[in-house]
């Protein structure tokens, strides 16, 4: 799978290259579920888990509209469907 949003380049100086996942990620926080795709259905479902756990009843994320993907990952229609 690809690391989207995990692989960005290097912030600050120098800024010379970019991160290479999986063991060098783009963050100083580290997921408890690890790296993940946020397109593979078990990571989906588990965040769900915690989300109801936690007893969030609303949430919010980016989609860019139908047809449009953001820079860095891939279309979003079907998360919307």
């Amino acid at each position: 799978g690809k690391y989207i949003h995990w692989n960005h380049s290097y912030i600050g100086e120098p800024a010379k290259g970019s991160h290479l996942p999986p063991k060098d990620v783009g963050t100083t926080f580290f997921p408890l579920l690890g790296i993940y795709s946020s397109r593979d259905p078990y990571v989906i479902r588990a965040h769900f888990r915690q989300l109801q756990r936690a007893g969030i009843g609303t949430i919010s994320f980016s989609w860019w509209g139908r047809g449009f993907a953001d820079g860095d990952g891939g279309y979003t229609d079907l998360a919307v469907n």
